[in-house]
């Protein structure tokens, strides 16, 4: 079973929010900005004044190398209620669209999903996520039934319209867990979150196993691994093609523990290895892990992090979100503090571009720039 603490703690994360104060929920008109024409890939323009996602927790980014476009979706409200839509934010010309579904409908409105951009099959891919978090209702998505999800699904580039995949062997359901994908081995790898407990029907589990998607196959299978980090919902792993490793950092287990310990896995090797690293960050859950391509570093963002003060034998614990940002060199194998952002920030969304690490942060997508520590607001709003 899921530690009631770990529930406890997500309902008082959710209390602060990320999403820009008194914006109204559901698609946004643009405030104070002139008529503008915006653009789909699958639509003809439509006049009109400028859309925006609306403010949102736990919805997921990925960045669409072939359109130049960061794709958004899912995450939830203010009320608590999960949402769907798809949208895309084109990096040259700054604006926000709502493709066309074509007649092929998208996911359904979920939280705590994964996605990631698969270059061989030039396509987001989509695994899994929760119907409910936090307060749906009366219920929290650990005491939910079916409350998730085991589909896979793909958002092609050319169209942007979802595919649902007809997969047999899968991850099974699960939300918070953690993806990446390996160009060189064109392997998408998947590892940890939370699901059903197959030794206990009545609820879920923290889970610790590791899963890899073949993009030519179209199938999963379960790496059978020797060693590996231990089971953790909410962590996050990026790839790194100057080491061919992808990295994976943070999460909470079922005892509500922070894991500071930075994991490498080799897809070719099939091998989980820990990272020897000194001075770095302290533990965290729901932050954000992404390779800025300018500088070749990784960059986390945020997150709830754990701490401990009073007694030895008897410590406070205080878990609350942060404003860090930390950077990793993966060549020299060494962390070092980056500009803090301008305020603390958790379960929000962001991916390495070709520009450098884009964000869904206080409600507008930021670019980070790694020289300066300065974030700029992409948004037409800014």
């Amino acid at each position: 079973m899921v530690a009631l603490g770990l529930v406890t703690i997500a309902v008082v994360g959710f209390i602060f929010w990320l999403g820009r104060a008194g914006e109204p929920e559901g698609v946004m008109p643009g405030t104070n900005v002139p008529e503008i024409t915006t653009t789909s890939s699958t639509s003809e323009p439509v006049a009109g004044p400028a859309v925006f996602p609306s403010p949102r927790i736990h919805a997921q980014a990925a960045f669409d190398a072939d359109a130049g476009t960061v794709v958004l979706f899912g995450g939830q409200t203010r009320s608590g209620v999960p949402v769907d839509g798809t949208w895309l934010f084109r990096l040259d010309d700054g604006r926000w669209s709502i493709p066309a579904d074509e007649g092929r409908p998208p996911p359904p409105p979920r939280v705590g999903h994964a996605m990631v951009y698969v270059d061989s099959l030039q396509a987001t891919l989509l695994y899994g996520g929760g119907r409910q978090y936090v307060f749906a209702g009366d219920c929290l998505i650990a005491y939910c039934p079916n409350s998730s999800l085991a589909d896979t699904w793909l958002l092609e580039s050319e169209g942007s319209t979802w595919r649902l995949l007809d997969i047999g062997d899968a991850p099974g359901p699960r939300y918070g867990q953690a993806i990446a994908y390996d160009s060189q081995s064109d392997r998408v790898v998947l590892f940890g979150g939370i699901g059903p407990d197959l030794e206990n029907s009545g609820g879920d589990s923290v889970l610790g196993d590791t899963w890899i998607f073949d993009p030519g196959a179209g199938a999963w299978e379960q790496a059978e691994v020797p060693t590996a980090p231990g089971p953790r919902v909410f962590s996050d792993m990026v790839y790194d093609p100057q080491t061919d490793l992808i990295y994976l950092f943070g999460g909470m287990s079922e005892t509500n523990l922070g894991d500071a310990g930075l994991w490498a896995f080799d897809v070719d090797a099939n091998e989980w290895t820990l990272v020897e690293t000194a001075d770095g960050p302290d533990p965290r859950w729901l932050h954000q892990l992404d390779l800025d391509t300018l500088t070749g570093k990784l960059v986390m963002i945020g997150g709830r992090v754990r701490t401990e003060t009073g007694a030895v034998d008897n410590p406070i614990v205080r878990d609350a979100p942060t404003d860090e940002v930390w950077l990793f060199d993966t060549v020299a194998g060494s962390w070092e503090a980056g500009p803090p952002l301008p305020g603390p920030i958790f379960a929000h969304a962001s991916v390495g571009t070709d520009s450098g690490v884009v964000g869904w942060i206080f409600g507008s997508l930021h670019r980070f720039d790694v020289d300066t520590g300065t974030w700029l607001d992409l948004d037409e709003r800014g």
